[in-house]
């Protein structure tokens, strides 16, 4: 059974329970008030059967039985109250008309609608025939002896009236309010799953990128050097005698650079993966900037001479920083391998070294090809990255730089990057100089 209508029935149970305890109330302060004001005390039966008939209604619900087993009685009693109450307290003078309102209002929120019609339409007509029945015959109803007799009836009628209207708008709308704050707590509790629901197919859709840039790049990037090993290890297999010394030294020349460039592009992608499977090593710690550009500049130095490329930095100062070493090696050295790639022969690269109270910042600039502002765009971007060969032929997949963000936000850091086509590019990253400080909220 659907848990709305449980907490309905649940509900207006409680109700039935509460009019019914109303209306014994008013009847027991009826039934002694015809006693003790009316002249005619044999009236007080008009308020005695309404009372035995409401206390054991409300005996049987407390006990639990189902409000629609003794609506019924309940409209029984309530149509006889008004017919009594009309032919004993002055007809239309009197309260009749009162409880005939608190009668239909009742029955209309505990019965179904067939029953409320009959009900509603029974007591018109029943209210219509007895008015007119007075108006041609005033004798046929018992007429106040005194004006105490009709303040007292009205007032006891207006007063039992108001409190049952009064409490069923008062539960009703509260009922209405409660059914409100539901429906918002639902709709909140929709949108809430609704955005894990779309940060889920973002991050599914996400991962279909990465899986096609992997593809991609094994397919691709990974294929030509290994071809191009292929084939030149053939030729120095099968045509090694019709190859000069020249062309051996050509053949073994790029089998070198193809090797580097595949170990390169293994190690990214190794570390690509580890990344995204969350098995990469993270271990912040605070050391010296120092020694790892000068290690990471070493490593590019035979790359660099053989363009002709100078590396100019100077370490002016002690560079303290608070990161992941593995992590700020890796990010310098694809910087600087990038760097050597597409910078021409004879160009220079530049390394300046910022040292702030909070970060340093470490720029590497070369004067080399330089990017457009829409290439830049799509630097970092694993879906659509931006590679093309270096100035000597050398291969790139443009996952470096994916690894680069990666890392450098791993590390509370930023990257950042200008460029101009034909003039060379700059990426600057900065990395904390101490751990984050977490600053509590003012209370």
């Amino acid at each position: 059974m659907n848990m709305n209508k449980l907490d309905d029935k649940h509900f207006e149970q409680k109700l039935f329970l509460l009019v019914n305890i109303v209306a014994s109330v008013f009847a027991l302060i009826a039934f002694i008030g015809d006693v003790i004001i009316r002249t005619h005390t044999w009236t007080a039966i008009n308020s005695l059967i309404p009372l035995l008939t409401f206390s054991f209604l409300t005996y049987l619900t407390k006990k639990g039985v189902s409000y629609s087993k003794l609506i019924f009685p309940f409209i029984v009693a309530s149509v006889f109250s008004v017919a009594s109450t009309f032919f004993l307290f002055g007809g239309y003078e009197g309260g009749a008309v009162l409880i005939a309102i608190s009668l239909i209002i009742g029955i209309s929120i505990f019965s179904d609608r067939k029953l409320v019609r009959g009900t509603v339409l029974f007591v018109i007509s029943m209210l219509s025939v007895l008015f007119f029945l007075q108006k041609s015959n005033p004798d046929v109803v018992v007429a106040y002896t005194s004006p105490d007799e009709r303040f007292y009836d009205y007032l006891l009628s207006s007063v039992f009236s108001l409190a049952i209207v009064s409490i069923f708008i008062d539960l009703i709308v509260n009922r209405y309010r409660n059914y409100q704050q539901d429906i918002r707590k639902e709709r909140e509790t929709v949108l809430a799953q609704n955005a894990i629901i779309q940060n889920k197919n973002d991050s599914l859709a996400e991962l279909n990128k990465t899986k096609d840039k992997f593809f991609s790049i094994i397919s691709h990037d990974l294929k030509n050097p290994l071809s191009t090993f292929k084939d030149g290890l053939k030729m120095l297999r099968q045509d090694a005698n019709l190859l000069t010394k020249e062309d051996r030294d050509d053949i073994i020349n790029t089998l070198s650079r193809n090797a580097e460039v595949t170990y390169e592009l293994l190690e990214n992608l190794l570390a690509w993966s580890r990344i995204q499977t969350g098995r990469f090593p993270y271990h912040p710690e605070k050391f010296v900037l120092n020694g790892i550009i000068s290690f990471n500049v070493s490593l590019m130095e035979s790359h660099a001479k053989s363009k002709n490329i100078e590396i100019d930095y100077k370490l002016d100062d002690i560079y303290n920083v608070f990161a992941d070493q593995n992590m700020i090696s890796a990010v310098i050295r694809n910087l600087l391998s990038n760097a050597v790639k597409y910078t021409p022969l004879g160009g220079k690269i530049s390394i300046y070294i910022y040292k702030g109270v909070q970060e340093t910042r470490l720029t590497i600039e070369d004067n080399g090809i330089g990017m457009t502002e829409e290439k830049i765009n799509e630097l970092f971007k694993i879906d659509n990255t931006y590679s093309q060969k270096g100035t000597n032929g050398e291969f790139g997949t443009g996952l470096g730089l994916i690894l680069c963000k990666e890392f450098i936000e791993k590390n509370s850091g930023k990257i950042a990057v200008r460029s101009q086509a034909g003039k060379g590019s700059a990426f600057t990253i900065t990395i904390p100089s101490g751990p984050l400080k977490i600053v509590p909220m003012p209370i």
